[in-house]
């Protein structure tokens, strides 16, 4: 029996690189309020590298949509793989010409990645599996995480392009 209810330990662990960046960010501050000399610098660079930690762990919490959804995300060397219960494929990172995201039935979203030579591979936002596209998506030349985050949210009945490959933009 656990003490924390199963909604909460899932907040917790959603929430938990922001969560851990601010005990090193007050452990820092601590370090630089209390302490002189070297201790005080040490504590101060800290804090600023734990600033920059919950910045990017409350936005990459903020990319979760949620769990539950069709299939299953897979990211190996390079390689990323999208196994569903009707669709699936893998798709080369590198290769990749085109990131959308796209409305589905039921007031959800999913991701469209497009690179040449293979089908379009189509991956809901609530795949188990689908916070490994955080890092590929910050990983494209470019992109504006913000942008991602605000169009994921906004639930747009549109298709948007949240990226596309600066040689195809061209054409």
């Amino acid at each position: 029996m656990s003490l924390i209810r199963p909604e909460m330990r899932a907040a917790l662990w959603r929430w938990r690189e922001p969560l851990a960046a601010l005990a090193v960010l007050a452990l820092g501050l601590w370090w630089a309020s209390a302490s002189f000399g070297v201790m005080r610098w040490l504590g101060y660079a800290l804090a600023l590298i734990a600033a920059a930690a919950a910045l990017a762990g409350v936005q990459r919490a903020r990319f979760v949509q949620g769990r539950g959804g069709p299939g299953v995300v897979e990211l190996d060397e390079g390689m990323l793989r999208y196994f569903g219960p009707f669709s699936g494929g893998v798709i080369d990172i590198p290769a990749l010409s085109m990131v959308q995201l796209v409305p589905q039935a039921g007031n959800t979203h999913a991701w469209r990645l497009f690179a040449p030579g293979v089908p379009p591979l189509t991956i809901p936002t609530d795949a188990p599996g689908t916070e490994l596209l955080f890092d590929v998506f910050a990983a494209l030349p470019g992109v504006r995480i913000e942008a991602v985050l605000h169009h994921l949210h906004a639930r747009s009945a549109e298709t948007i392009v949240i990226w596309r490959h600066p040689a195809t933009a061209l054409h």
